[in-house]
């Protein structure tokens, strides 16, 4: 019956003598804060960009072709596939712009044969927001540095807009300033 008693004399003698700490800070303060370590800042990594397969050697779709496909006992079949299909009796692209419209940019063209087929590299420009627009008002691309790749088939260039929609057109433009919508 004394023992619970003498344990908890025992245990308060105890803690006392060793000075546990108590459980309230004194004087109201309370720990130390961590010490502040200002965030860090990691710079961006600019890479620099990479010429394209036709802008290193122009002549790499004549070292293609040569490559690939294997060369066939007969060699006729890349014409007769070239006249079924159309693909190699397209004009060249026209300008849509007008001489008085400053926010018009005639796209400048590379032309190449793939294949037995023609096909063109258009291209805006590298240095300001353009928008490349068919005689229809379609977009086929836009934004800084943009690209098309676009293909003759049937006398007639065609190339998909951004929505993938299959678009047919015979003249481009480059437009400034145009809202996509």
């Amino acid at each position: 019956m004394y023992g619970i008693p003498v344990l908890l004399a025992l245990i308060y003698t105890t803690c006392a003598q060793y000075g546990v700490p108590a459980r309230y800070p004194v004087g109201g303060y309370g720990a130390a804060p961590p010490p502040f370590n200002p965030p860090i800042y990691a710079k961006p990594v600019v890479l620099p960009e990479l010429p394209a397969e036709y802008q290193i050697n122009p002549k790499i779709e004549q070292i293609r072709f040569q490559l690939w496909p294997y060369p066939h006992r007969d060699r006729h079949w890349r014409e007769s596939r070239s006249r079924e299909n159309g693909c190699d009796d397209c004009h060249p692209l026209s300008n849509l712009c007008s001489p008085f419209d400053n926010n018009c940019m005639a796209p400048k063209v590379k032309y190449f044969n793939r294949r037995g087929c023609e096909e063109a590299i258009v291209d805006c420009g590298d240095t300001e927001n353009y928008a490349l627009m068919t005689s229809d008002n379609k977009f086929l691309n836009y934004g800084v540095a943009i690209e098309r790749v676009i293909k003759c088939r049937g006398g007639r260039w065609i190339s998909p807009d951004i929505y993938g929609d299959p678009t047919s057109f015979n003249s481009l433009r480059c437009m400034k300033n145009v809202t996509i919508g």
